[in-house]
């Protein structure tokens, strides 16, 4: 089975999760470039830069094996996909106010994100293994894999550029 006639097949599973999963990918990949010089602007040191990234990963880690998984399989991907978007934008807002409103903003937000992102830990996964047919398991995956990562290519420099 060819790659034209994957897509020719399933572009509905790629164009609609997939995309999602690639705004998703982008969107924490930004995260990753925003929050170390947002830090850096308001005169956190390396030291208190790292403690803030390794901050908010501990809280998305304890969310993750926590409860997203859970959440997840009980109620759906988009009972936690939903809540999660919504909590990675007010993470956003919360860092660009940063500047003006200082550390307490930046620790609020790291919160917020480390929640949000784990409320969808595993999500991208989880959408590929429920959408791939078994057919054709390989191209899609490919497929899926490159959709993603053009998400997470394009997003942030997009997200610089409009910012």
């Amino acid at each position: 089975v060819g790659l034209a006639s994957v897509l020719r097949l399933h572009w509905r599973s790629l164009s609609g999760a997939g995309v999602y999963c690639a705004l998703l990918s982008g969107c924490r990949n930004t995260w990753m470039i925003a929050l170390p010089l947002t830090a850096h602007s308001i005169g956190l040191s390396k030291v208190g830069i790292g403690l803030t990234v390794a901050a908010g990963r501990a809280i998305e880690a304890c969310v993750t094996l926590l409860a997203a998984g859970q959440i997840m399989d009980k109620y759906g991907r988009k009972a936690a996909g939903l809540p999660a978007n919504i909590m990675m934008a007010g993470a956003f807002g919360l860092l660009a106010l940063t500047k003006a409103s200082g550390f307490l903003t930046l620790v609020l937000a790291v919160m917020l994100w480390g929640v949000a992102n784990g409320l969808c830990g595993g999500i991208i996964v989880s959408f590929a293994t429920d959408l791939t047919p078994e057919s054709c398991r390989s191209e899609f995956l490919g497929l899926w894999k490159t959709v993603q990562a053009v998400g997470g290519l394009v997003l942030p420099p997009f997200f610089g550029v409009v910012s």
